[in-house]
C-alpha cells in the first residue's frame, strides 16, 4: 500500500481555468479525444509527486494566459495520514513553491513521499534513443529514491559546465583548471556509483520480468561507464557488444567512489588531446551508456519494434517493484495514452500488472483498449469536463 490521490484541483493551469476531481479511486481512466488536456492532468500528478515534469516547462509556460499564477492542490491519503499538498507557479519570473497541510516546503524534502512511475509514448522509443534519455529515465527515478541523488547530479552538473568552459577556451592546465578537473573526479565518481548501482537493482528486475512477457527470450542489461569505450592508447572502442564481458553488474557495483574518481582523472587526462579538440569532457556519467541486450544481440541495433517496446514495458514493471523495494511503498502509476501504442499481448500484461498496485491513472482517446471487468472497478472520467477551459 501507500499513499493515493484522493482529490485534485487545479486552477489556472495550462488553460484549466479551474478543474476539481474528487473521490479518486485506486484506478482513474481519463477519457476524451485529443487536445482536451488528458496530459496536462497527468503533468499535474506528477509535479506533485516527483516535483517534476516530463516536459520540463519553464514554470511561467504552465500559467494560463488569463492568471497570475497555476496553482495545483491534491489531497494525499492512505490508511494511517492525509496530506494536503499544494504546487503553485508564478507567471511573473516562473517562481514555484510548495506547501504540506499548510506548511512550506521544498520540492526536495516531498520527493518520494509519494513516488510515481511515469509511462509516456515517448519512452518507447528509450531503447533506441539518445543515450542521454536512458540515463535521464534512470536518475528520475534515482532523485525519488533518494534526497541525496538530486544533489549528486546538481554538484556534477555545476563542475562539468565549469570545466568545459575551460576546455572550450582551450585551457586544461593551470590552477584553475585542476581544480574543476579534481571537482568533476569527485562529483562525477559519486554519481556514477549511485547511479551504477541503482540500475544493477533496476537491471535485475527488468531480466527476470523480460522472460514473463515474451517467452523464450533472454534480455541482458548493460552499463558501461565512459571510460571503458576507450583503448589504453586513447583510441574508441568498437561496437558495444565487444564489451559486455568486460562490464559485468558484479564487477561494477564492486568499484568505490575513490577507485572511480581516480578512473576519471586517469582516462580525463589522457584524453587531454581529443578534448582541447572537442572542446568537451569525454570522461564522465554524462558519458555513461545503458545498452539492452535480447539473447544477446544489441537490442538498439537488432531487436524488433515489439522487442524494443517489451523491453521498456519490463524497465516500467521495475520501477514500481524497485520504489516497492526502496520505498516500502506502491508509486502512484501514471500511463499516459500508451495503450494505444502496444499490441494485446502487451496492454493485457500491463493491465494484469496495474491490478495488483494501489493507485493508477490511465489517460486514453478510447475505452475499448479495457476489458468491462477493469473498467467496472475503474473511475471513469470523461473529458473535457463542462466549464473547465479558460
Amino acid at each position: 500500500m501507500g499513499l493515493s490521490v484522493r482529490h485534485i484541483r487545479f486552477d489556472g493551469y495550462r488553460g484549466y481555468s479551474r478543474l476539481e476531481l474528487e473521490e479518486l479511486g485506486s484506478l482513474v481512466v481519463l477519457v476524451g479525444p485529443n487536445a482536451v488536456g488528458k496530459t496536462n492532468i497527468i503533468e499535474g500528478i506528477q509535479l506533485l509527486t516527483a516535483g517534476e515534469s516530463f516536459r520540463k516547462p519553464s514554470w511561467e509556460e504552465v500559467v494560463s494566459w488569463d492568471a497570475d499564477c497555476a496553482v495545483i492542490r491534491a489531497t494525499l491519503e492512505d490508511p494511517d495520514a492525509k496530506r494536503v499538498v499544494e504546487h503553485k507557479m508564478s507567471a511573473a519570473g516562473g517562481k514555484r513553491s510548495f506547501e504540506v497541510n499548510g506548511k512550506k516546503k521544498s520540492a526536495s524534502s516531498l520527493r518520494g513521499t509519494c513516488p510515481c512511475v511515469l509511462f509516456i509514448p515517448d519512452h518507447l522509443q528509450l531503447v533506441k534513443a539518445a543515450s542521454a534519455q536512458r540515463r535521464d529515465a534512470v536518475d528520475s527515478l534515482g532523485v525519488q529514491l533518494s534526497k541525496n541523488y538530486g544533489v549528486l547530479k546538481a554538484d556534477y552538473a555545476t563542475a562539468l559546465r565549469q570545466r568545459n568552459l575551460l576546455v572550450r577556451d582551450g585551457i586544461h592546465a593551470g590552477p584553475l583548471f585542476e581544480s574543476w578537473d579534481e571537482s568533476l573526479a569527485v562529483h562525477g565518481a559519486r554519481l556514477c556509483v549511485n547511479r551504477m548501482r541503482l540500475f544493477s537493482r533496476l537491471a535485475a528486475h527488468m531480466e527476470r520480468i523480460y522472460p514473463q512477457l515474451v517467452e523464450g527470450e533472454e534480455l541482458r542489461c548493460l552499463y558501461l561507464p565512459s571510460w571503458m569505450r576507450f583503448e589504453d592508447d586513447g583510441r574508441q572502442r568498437g561496437d558495444i557488444a565487444d564489451l559486455r564481458r568486460l562490464c559485468t553488474t558484479e564487477h561494477l557495483i564492486d568499484l568505490s567512489v575513490d577507485s572511480v574518481a581516480d578512473l576519471i582523472a586517469h582516462w580525463s587526462g589522457l584524453l587531454a588531446a581529443q578534448e582541447l579538440s572537442r572542446k568537451t569532457t569525454l570522461v564522465g556519467p554524462h558519458k555513461d551508456e545503458l545498452a539492452f541486450f535480447i539473447n544477446g544481440r544489441n537490442a538498439r541495433l537488432f531487436a524488433s519494434q515489439g522487442q524494443q517496446r517489451t523491453v521498456v514495458l519490463a524497465w516500467k514493471l521495475a520501477e514500481v517493484e524497485l520504489v516497492r523495494e526502496f520505498a516500502g511503498t506502491d508509486p502512484v502509476l501514471l500511463l499516459d495514452d500508451v495503450m494505444s501504442e502496444l499490441d494485446a499481448a502487451r496492454r493485457d500484461a500491463l493491465t494484469s500488472f496495474i491490478e495488483g498496485i494501489t493507485q493508477a491513472f490511465i489517460t486514453t482517446t478510447n475505452l475499448g483498449y479495457f476489458s468491462a471487468e477493469l473498467l467496472e472497478q475503474a473511475h471513469v472520467i470523461e473529458l473535457p469536463i463542462e466549464g473547465t477551459r479558460s
